[in-house]
């Protein structure tokens, strides 16, 4: 009986171990509880040519909160991300700038949304409000719409490819610079930008057009736009229990059936 308990013991030891090599990547670990700094009209539950209802809707659908503010709070307490969505006319105040470099430094995750600085003077100084949050730049502007083609591998732009209908759609947009505060660009065209800040994560992305996953001017339903954006809910959940994968499900049957076996051996 005592050898049946040590090769048992084994067994299940070796099983483990697979176990624990396998990825669970993907799996979605709780929504996310979000607060929105919007104080314009291109948020998240605004209907409109930027599609930011489509963003907002497929974020609330996936079960993640949003909590919409016009003005940052004293504490961030319970709160997972913060969006801010573009406020031309209304920059981000020196305090404000402070406040949310804190909150990504503690280890939050920040969206930040901008758009092309050729809209004038308002949306310079916004988008220059925004990468000073990130100890980001901002580069040149690019007025033609694009697809672009991502550069980088990772949960942002897992899904995605080149050209229709799989690649993002972005049109009127400025770029980041791509030195200042060292960011990972996601695409060929330097729309999109990560930020590692402190503890915490940053995206920035200058264009708000992206957000509509919808066809317009004869333009081919837009489903890479729809998937980054889903990319964006992803990376938005915060850290917890992953839930197994049918992988490691399967490991666990082969386990237990490799254990009846050998018991089996041992009568």
């Amino acid at each position: 009986m005592k050898i049946v308990d040590r090769h048992l013991m084994s067994a299940i030891a070796s099983v483990t171990a697979v176990m624990l090599a396998i990825p669970v990547a993907g799996a979605l670990a709780r929504p996310a509880n979000m607060l929105e700094l919007d104080r314009g009209a291109f948020g998240l539950s605004d209907i409109g040519m930027t599609g930011g209802s489509n963003m907002g809707n497929l974020l609330l659908s996936e079960g993640n909160t949003i909590t919409q503010i016009t003005s940052l709070p004293q504490s961030y307490t319970g709160y997972d991300a913060v969006w801010v969505s573009y406020s031309p006319g209304a920059a981000l105040t020196a305090s404000e700038i402070s406040s949310l470099h804190a909150f990504v430094s503690a280890g939050g995750k920040l969206v930040l949304i901008g758009d092309s600085t050729a809209n004038g003077q308002d949306t310079a100084a916004w988008d220059a409000s925004l990468a000073a949050v990130v100890g980001g730049g901002i580069g040149a502007t690019v007025g033609a719409a694009v697809f672009v083609s991502p550069v980088v591998t990772d949960t942002l732009t897992d899904g995605l490819s080149s050209g229709q209908p799989n690649g993002v759609r972005f049109k009127g947009f400025s770029t980041i610079d791509p030195l200042a505060g060292s960011p990972d660009l996601l695409f060929d065209i330097g729309i999109a930008g990560f930020y590692d800040v402190g503890a915490g994560e940053a995206l920035m992305i200058l264009d708000t057009d992206w957000m509509s996953n919808s066809t317009s001017a004869g333009v081919a339903a837009r489903f890479g736009n729809a998937q980054f954006a889903h990319n964006i809910s992803v990376w938005l959940d915060p850290p917890g229990d992953p839930v197994p994968e049918p992988g490691s499900l399967a490991v666990i049957g082969f386990g237990l059936l490799a254990v009846a076996g050998l018991r089996r051996r041992q009568r």
